[in-house]
């Protein structure tokens, strides 16, 4: 009697290749979701970048610039000077000399978020003098929020001011300047301004602005002021200085200083400031 022949297997590697097909086909099923899933994400974030592009930057801000309250300014009990000068990280490296006036001393290095390498042995030489301030940079991306903008370097700058030991009463102007750094509109810009100023008034350092007419008129629309103002006349004569004291410059207020170009004790460009005559330096430049 012949052994029966064993029963082939072909049925078990069907089922096998069956459900090997299946599982393929489901693994095809799912990539594909997935694809489609990223493709919509990535049309989401493309759709809303391209709105937040077209939405019109925030163009409000205050027709007139203040800074608040004003905050208490350190006095002067003796004689004040009516001369002085300032300067910043141009003039590191070089000699300082002795002078019967004030300097006022830049805090950063053209630019809001670049330090003036030179600040804390140029503010020591202003402390030698008769009266010394600070000024400040000042500029706008165009981008976001200006109000927030200007709040966050006016503590930028409260936070640098006392890194360096400089207290509350100081006299701090902002340097408006540069229209390329001004990167909105008048309106957007006055709102940064305004921000910055009161920034440092709440911190308690007295404020004011320094700029010259045709970069006020295109940086701020012409904007007014009720803070102090220093006016910058370029290369020129005491005699133009003076005159300049005689009438309104920017912001619709006589400067209480002028400063022109004018030579230093090195035969190098200074700049060079005039007291208009009547003005109380308080709260423009503290004694020393």
């Amino acid at each position: 009697m012949r052994p029966r022949p064993a029963r082939p297997r072909g049925g078990v590697a069907r089922r096998r290749a069956r459900l090997s097909a299946r599982r393929r086909r489901g693994l095809r099923r799912l990539a594909g979701a997935l694809g489609v899933l990223a493709s919509l994400v990535l049309c989401v974030l493309l759709v809303r970048s391209d709105i937040q592009a077209l939405q019109p930057p925030i163009e409000s801000g205050p027709d007139v610039i203040s800074a608040g309250p004003e905050p208490a300014a350190t006095g002067w009990a003796g004689p004040q000077p009516d001369h002085g000068v300032d300067v910043s990280f141009p003039q590191c490296g070089r000699t300082l000399r002795d002078l019967d006036g004030f300097v006022i001393v830049g805090l950063d290095g053209g630019m809001p978020d670049r330090a003036n390498p030179c600040f804390a042995r140029q503010w020591r030489f202003a402390r030698r003098q008769a009266g010394a301030a600070v000024y400040v940079n000042t500029a706008d991306t165009g981008r976001g929020d200006p109000e927030r903008l200007g709040r966050r370097t006016g503590q930028a700058d409260v936070q640098a001011l006392r890194d360096h030991g400089i207290a509350p009463g100081t006299p701090v102007w902002l340097d408006v300047e540069l229209p390329r750094v001004w990167r909105g509109s008048p309106a957007r810009h006055r709102a940064v301004l305004t921000a910055h100023l009161r920034a440092l008034a709440r911190a308690g350092y007295p404020v004011g602005i320094y700029s010259a007419p045709a970069l006020w008129r295109e940086i701020t629309g012409g904007a007014p002021v009720d803070v102090p103002t220093w006016v910058g006349i370029g290369r020129a004569t005491p005699e133009r200085a003076a005159a300049t004291c005689r009438r309104r410059a920017f912001g619709g207020v006589r400067p209480s200083i002028v400063q022109r170009i004018g030579t230093g004790s090195d035969g190098r460009a200074l700049d060079r400031n005039l007291v208009c005559p009547g003005v109380d330096l308080t709260g423009l430049v503290g004694p020393t």
